[in-house]
């Protein structure tokens, strides 16, 4: 997930569909690394349903807050770290606290 993620770091919007689109960059993403989705919402807080729930996010879990959902790329200072899309209008890493994670999931 994150080595394909990683193609489209700094781009802008990746997909067509209309407002926030967080999830579409999940979707799209996770398609392309050979996942077949158990949803394709473009719902964040839908991401809790697409694997299992872990307690401790490896890179390329998903992390999921009830807007928003990124791909987990490690631990800077306390924060997580995030590749996702819709992050400042592009795909780019993000710093994130930890307070708001409604779930960390496995594809």
């Amino acid at each position: 997930m994150l080595d394909e993620a990683r193609r489209y770091v700094g781009s802008g919007k990746v997909t067509r569909a209309p407002g926030p689109w967080c999830r579409d960059f999940v979707n799209l993403v996770a398609r392309r690394a050979g996942y077949h989705l158990a949803n394709n919402s473009r719902r964040a807080i839908d991401a809790t349903k697409l694997g299992q729930h872990v307690s401790t996010p490896h890179p390329g879990d998903l992390v999921v807050y009830r807007h928003h959902v990124a791909i987990f790329a490690g631990v800077t200072n306390g924060r997580l770290n995030l590749l996702g899309g819709n992050q400042g209008k592009r795909v780019k890493y993000s710093a994130f606290s930890t307070r708001g994670v409604v779930a960390y999931v496995r594809l």
